[in-house]
């Protein structure tokens, strides 16, 4: 058994660029009806410097056209 440990200096750039993808690929999955629901640092594999990739889809449920997963409720104080 063979481990390789790669560690990456990150500038804030990088960091910026990595969440921006992170955001771009939950939208993504937005767009196809999914909900990833496990959304965390541990769920975001870093290739290298420039590319993150998400995973453990393993609770991610898809959602028909009518389904509501979130309940939005608009309060109006005055």
């Amino acid at each position: 058994m063979c481990v390789v440990v790669v560690v990456f200096r990150l500038t804030m750039s990088n960091i910026l660029e990595l969440m921006h993808q992170v955001a771009n690929g939950m939208a993504y999955l937005e767009s196809k009806n999914y909900v990833h629901r496990d959304l965390r640092a541990g769920n975001v594999l870093l290739v290298d410097e420039h590319h993150a990739k998400i995973i453990d889809f393993g609770m991610s449920k898809a959602l028909g056209f009518y389904d509501q997963y979130y309940q939005v409720c608009v309060c109006v104080c005055v």
